[in-house]
């Protein structure tokens, strides 16, 4: 399959050598000598643990990130967020952290990427020497620096409860600036870098990633306003999509969501403390429509359309505008008894700005709902009956052409076949299939035409055969 893009928001940023008065709220600081050179170990294991794990290739996830997800790397990820959570205590004056503190933590790294296998150390020491890193290994990269800046970021919504920004001067000069956050608003935050890393760890399965691709075109089927698979979502759709394909739908080749992997051992203890406690918390997450019944500041009281349910709701957002009456759509994920987090794709409206009102949700809803095994899709379909009254689902087209889908089917065929699903003959054995696995091969074999694939039959679950 093609590798994704990585497309990770930068938290670091150049300003003028004299930092203007911070906003109400915010707080900043320069980093002293001792956080200088924390930063710099920090870049430096950065450095390398993308040449580990990518050689010159393009990077498709935060490094720190992907390190916690190989046996070889994780305990260079340990320490790497030891070193980034004293430094930030340090360089915020969030706690007084004696120096020894912060050299045993840069010590403790530099060891860890030290122990490293020697066919690892070999890529190091063949690491190009670019422009920037003028002193090779020893100084990162331009590269490290925004993923010490997405690094510093993470860890301070999970230790500091702050949403913080890296600075830098056209001199080199760095500083701090970040904001305190309500703790639940910092978990929502944290959303994004353990689905990045849900992501990344598809990537490490052929028939894994090859499922993810299947499901975020079926699932874009299902959404209002995606037209072909050339158009931008919303930031809210592309939410939704990402959660469903990441933390709801039961995968083929694990029998269970791909985040559902990081709620137990062994993997669970490598992630910080409430990224851990997200990934317990998307199975139990629960999709529909609901009504808005109150809302007071951060918290919000909705009612589910279909069974009158309530739920208590942290609203992490001042910008979203809703009042009692509207409608809500989209996961609700329970962070602690009596208390949910709002997904960052969930959309509200107002009734009476939209073709359907309450009353009529509430007769319709239960109806979509019990024609559709997934909760996720049937909010979008309905969504889709509502804004813009299409037909669903519709038939997109899963390939940008026809070259492409016959490539995607051939990329198939081997991931099948490293998995040992070939026989003598070298034909690929049947392979059990969901719909959603089904209705992609399908749509692949109509675009890229009938001599580049076999047969998908039906009766019980479809099973597919290729050449």
């Amino acid at each position: 399959m093609s590798k994704r893009k990585n497309s990770k928001p930068r938290h670091t940023f150049e300003v003028s050598a004299v930092l203007p008065p911070p906003p109400a709220g915010v707080c900043t600081a320069y980093l002293d000598d001792r956080s200088t050179h924390a930063l710099a170990t920090l870049r430096m294991a950065l450095f390398a643990l993308r040449r580990v794990l990518w050689a010159d290739e393009p990077p498709t996830a935060a490094p720190h990130i992907a390190a916690r997800l190989h046996d070889a790397t994780a305990p260079i990820s340990e320490c790497i967020w030891t070193l980034t959570t004293r430094l930030l205590r340090h360089a915020t004056g969030a706690e007084a952290v004696p120096a020894a503190a912060l050299h045993d933590a840069e010590r403790a790294v530099i060891a860890a990427i030290l122990a490293l296998e020697p066919v690892h150390l070999v890529s190091l020491a063949n690491a190009p020497r670019g422009a920037e890193p003028s002193r090779g290994l020893h100084a990162g990269d331009a590269l490290s620096l925004d993923e010490a800046g997405s690094l510093l970021h993470e860890a301070a919504l999970e230790e500091l409860d702050a949403e913080l920004e890296l600075l830098t001067a056209p001199d080199g000069t760095m500083s701090l600036a970040w904001a305190p956050v309500p703790p639940d608003s910092a978990t929502v935050a944290l959303i994004d870098p353990l689905l990045e890393a849900a992501e990344y760890f598809t990537e490490l399965n052929e028939l894994l990633d090859f499922e993810r691709v299947a499901a975020a075109w079926w699932f874009d089927c299902w959404v209002p306003g995606v037209k072909s698979r050339t158009t931008t979502p919303s930031f809210a759709t592309a939410a939704r999509r990402r959660e469903w394909v990441l933390t709801d739908r039961p995968t083929v080749t694990t029998g269970k969501p791909v985040v559902a992997a990081f709620g137990s051992a062994p993997l669970n203890a490598r992630f910080p403390a409430r990224q851990a406690a997200l990934a317990r918390a998307f199975p139990k997450a629960h999709s529909s429509f609901f009504v808005v019944r109150s809302r007071d500041g951060a918290r919000t009281v909705l009612e589910d359309l279909e069974n009158c349910r309530t739920f208590h709701v942290h609203e992490h957002s001042e910008e979203m505008r809703y009042r009692a009456g509207d409608i809500a759509a989209g996961r609700l994920i329970p962070i602690r008894k009596g208390t949910f987090l709002r997904s960052p794709g969930m959309v509200t409206y107002t009734p009476d700005e939209r073709p359907g009102n309450r009353s009529s949700l509430r007769s319709i809803w239960p109806t979509i709902r019990d024609g559709l095994d997934e909760p996720a899709l049937a909010v979008e379909a309905l969504l889709s009956t509502l804004l813009l009254a299409w037909p669903i689902p519709r038939r997109l087209e899963p390939a940008r052409s026809k070259r492409e889908a016959q490539d995607l089917l051939c990329d198939l065929q081997n991931a099948l076949a490293s998995a040992g699903l070939r026989t003598e003959r070298r034909r690929l054995a049947d392979f059990a299939l969901d719909q959603t696995i089904a209705e992609y091969c399908s749509a692949l074999g109509t675009q890229a035409g009938p001599s580049a694939v076999g047969d998908l039959r039906a009766g019980g679950r479809p099973r597919l055969r290729l050449e």
